[in-house]
């Protein structure tokens, strides 16, 4: 799966704001909504219930994808699988593997999230859609962290394109052509999109410069 992929998290939006930055977005060319939900066990509890995300996502036009930061996954699944095109889990969770599985019944692409400090060998290498978390689970807002960069393109040597390899976590308009040199093919944007002076702007910006890099092997981010 080459094509980039640009996805809009409404975590870090004020409640009175979501609806109308959806809907603005997705005039902008942001076709993905990423809809956290987190129980508080790897990060703040908070994110959205799947009956509020369905609603937004269909008033604003959009597919949506759902990122489970959950300590129970399995219990969780159904109710968005049965919506969302892509649901993620964490590889810190329990019963992850099962989960994964639960998503792939449903027809429904699986993906991984994983955490900072947490080792990329334990990441099957086969993993369909693996998402780099550049901050803790549930930190919106929270400060990208650089090393993000070096963990995706060490990701990217062990895994056969194509695959999706995203970075979830405070990111820019900025990082798109690392994250791009770096391996990746798909972003998940808060703030910095929504909080943009144009987000059409934005969102053509970043889908350049992730476009032409799409490659078999990462470009060398040493001298960064």
């Amino acid at each position: 799966m080459d094509e980039p992929r640009i996805a809009g998290s409404l975590w870090s939006i004020p409640r009175s704001e979501q609806r109308h930055k959806a809907v603005s977005a997705a005039r902008a060319g942001v076709h993905i909504l990423h809809w956290d939900v987190a129980d508080g066990t790897l990060g703040p509890v908070g994110g959205f219930g799947p009956s509020e995300a369905k609603d937004i996502a269909r008033m604003a036009g959009v597919r949506s994808e759902a990122h489970l930061m959950v300590s129970n996954p399995l219990a969780h699944v159904d109710a968005w699988a049965t919506w969302c095109e892509l649901v993620v889990v964490h590889i810190e969770s329990r019963d992850w593997k099962a989960a994964l599985k639960r998503i792939a019944a449903h027809g429904v692409l699986p993906g991984i999230a994983v955490s900072p400090g947490t080792e990329l060998s334990i990441i099957p290498d086969d993993a369909q859609a693996v998402l780099i978390m550049s901050v803790e689970p549930g930190h919106a807002g929270a400060p990208f962290t650089a090393a993000a960069f070096q963990r995706t393109a060490a990701l990217r040597t062990t895994l056969t394109l194509p695959r999706m390899v995203g970075l979830d976590g405070g990111v820019k308009r900025s990082h798109a052509a690392l994250a791009a040199q770096a391996g990746a093919n798909w972003l998940v944007s808060g703030t910095d999109l929504f909080r943009a002076e144009n987000m059409s702007d934005w969102v053509s910006g970043c889908t350049a410069d992730l476009t032409p890099r799409v490659r078999s092997k990462p470009e060398s981010l040493d001298a960064r």
